[in-house]
């Protein structure tokens, strides 16, 4: 019984942790990590994941929040995620005219 719940626990954890190989929703191509000001930038998950499920988050100009979003649905609708909490306290900014969290 305890072997079983081990092999469930790991499957979890890899599953999770998977999505956040290089699993990027839009290539960083730079157009959408492009700006000119603070607010031109949003927090999104980078991963199918996102740092409050145990994956990563990142900055985009807010103008391709619909596109992200609809690709992340589309591209992580198998994607188990583990609920660990990796946030930090950045947010996001406009640095030398590209969306970062800092």
């Amino acid at each position: 019984m305890k072997a079983a719940l081990l092999i469930l626990i790991a499957g979890l954890m890899i599953t999770a942790y998977g999505c956040g190989k290089e699993s990027y929703i839009l290539p960083p191509d730079g157009t959408v990590y492009s700006c000119l000001r603070d607010n031109d930038c949003i927090m999104v998950p980078l991963d199918c994941c996102g740092c409050n499920m145990g994956g990563k988050s990142t900055a985009i100009n807010s103008m391709y929040k619909e596109e992200w979003e609809s690709r992340r649905k589309e591209k992580c609708k198998d994607t188990v995620c583990m609920a660990v909490y990796l946030c930090g306290n950045e947010r996001p900014r406009c640095a030398g005219g590209r969306c970062v969290l800092a």
